[in-house]
């Protein structure tokens, strides 16, 4: 994941985790680092991809691991897909993954 640099943060204190923060001794809830928001500046990067089938058993980490051999550049194609979770997919979607993420990696 890319580090978060200048992020700002946020205090959780929704009803629906009340009991679970009371039992931790988080009474007023917990501080959190907000989502960045990833603008388009990366579409415009150049990099050769392979065109995927988004089919059953597929996860991001998967693919992370066949075509980079390690489970932790996932968030590269997710994010090359605009694609957040897998929840976001769905059986057929054809998705880009992306053959040097070391490029995109380094424009984030």
């Amino acid at each position: 994941m890319p580090k978060y640099v200048n992020t700002e943060t946020a205090r959780n204190d929704s009803e629906l985790y009340k009991e679970m923060f009371e039992e931790r001794g988080e009474e007023n809830g917990i501080i959190q680092q907000r989502t960045i928001l990833i603008g388009n500046n990366y579409v415009n990067i150049s990099v050769k991809s392979k065109r995927h089938v988004w089919s059953m058993g597929d996860r991001f980490f998967k693919l992370s691991y066949k075509f980079y051999n390690t489970y932790n550049l996932w968030w590269v194609i997710a994010l090359f897909n605009s694609k957040p979770t897998e929840a976001h997919m769905s059986y057929g979607d054809i998705i880009y993954i992306p053959l040097n993420p070391s490029v995109l990696v380094s424009e984030i």
